[in-house]
C-alpha cells in the first residue's frame, strides 16, 4: 500500500490560470470541479494515510 511509504500526504490544486496559451478569460468551472474533486478524494481517503495534512491551492497568472 502507498500509505507505507508515504505516511504523511498533501494534494495541491488550483484556483485559477490560463488554460491556453492565449486564453483571456479561465473557465472557472473547470477549476471549481477540480478543488471538489480533491475534497471527495481527501475524504474517501484520508483513513488510508497517518496524517493528511491539507490542500494547497494556487492561483497563477501571468
Amino acid at each position: 500500500m502507498i500509505s507505507t511509504n508515504f505516511p504523511v500526504v498533501w494534494a495541491s490544486s488550483a484556483y485559477k490560470g490560463a488554460n491556453f496559451p492565449s486564453a483571456k478569460y479561465i473557465d472557472i468551472r473547470h477549476y471549481e470541479t477540480n478543488n471538489r474533486a480533491w475534497i471527495e478524494t481527501k475524504t474517501e481517503q484520508e483513513k488510508k494515510f497517518n496524517k493528511f495534512h491539507g490542500i494547497i491551492i494556487t492561483g497563477w497568472q501571468r
